[in-house]
């Protein structure tokens, strides 16, 4: 059986709730805690494609799927949305988005 992390935490931010969503969808899991690791879940290469194109249909984000191995939990993947809508966003959006990471790291 699968294992998750020791200590589940769950998503903080609305981007990690969408995220955790597409995860469980794609890997066909009840919950997903932030910290764990998409590939120790049971996900492969073609599952990340598929939780690739998920990421941009839902949050209109296109990341590699390099990203996906570098950063293979919510947490990071999530962080990794928020450094593309930050890089094409203005000053009043950029506030917002450092607003949500903020949350996160405070956790």
């Amino acid at each position: 059986m699968l294992e998750l992390e020791d200590a589940y935490v769950a998503p903080r931010t609305p981007t990690e709730e969408m995220l955790a969503s597409i995860w469980c969808e794609v890997l066909n899991l009840k919950q997903v805690g932030v910290h764990d690791n998409f590939f120790e879940l049971g996900g492969h290469s073609l599952l990340a494609m598929q939780l690739r194109f998920q990421i941009q249909r839902t949050l209109g984000v296109e990341l590699s799927l390099a990203t996906i191995y570098l950063w293979p939990t919510i947490e990071g993947i999530a962080l990794s949305v928020l450094q593309n809508n930050l890089e094409a966003l203005g000053a009043k959006e950029a506030r917002e988005l450092f607003t949500e990471l903020d949350g996160v790291l405070d956790d």
